[in-house]
């Protein structure tokens, strides 16, 4: 459940939240996440792992793809969710879900890897979608203090 009030049940925390509109172009992007950190006092080295919105569509997930092989390093840990749920427009929430269960067990379950990196602790977690590359969402989940 979705909680404003921190408890002893706490696993994750939502730190942040960012959406934009009709980012079309890597750079586009590369701003937008550079700003979300900067925002939150975070660098992109502090994300353990980043889970994508990649949908199995070659020209879609093209994003993804520049950003896993660009921006973010080889020692990022690169996980994708919609195989498990289906493309529809809140997927994010299952994405939510996902990582939170994640960061509860401290491990990240084979389906949702991308590549075979690995971090010992798992304190954030990146979620970055997009619908039709034109509606961008960013979450920051973090272990609570």
């Amino acid at each position: 459940m979705l909680s404003a009030q921190q408890t002893d049940e706490t696993f994750a925390r939502l730190e942040a939240v960012n959406t934009c509109l009709a980012l079309e172009h890597k750079d586009e992007v590369i701003a937008q996440l550079e700003l979300f950190f900067n925002k939150q006092g975070v660098k992109k080295e502090d994300i353990d792992l980043i889970i994508f919105g990649m949908n199995g569509d070659i020209f879609l997930d093209k994003i993804y793809h520049q950003l896993q092989n660009s921006y973010f390093d080889s020692s990022s840990v690169y996980g994708y969710y919609k195989h498990l749920c289906g493309e529809y427009y809140t997927s994010t929430a299952f994405a939510l879900w996902l990582g939170s269960v994640v960061m509860r067990n401290q491990a990240i379950p084979s389906m949702i890897r991308l590549n075979s990196a690995n971090r010992p602790n798992i304190r954030r977690i990146l979620i970055y979608n997009h619908v039709r590359n034109k509606e961008h969402s960013m979450m920051l989940l973090s272990v609570p203090d």
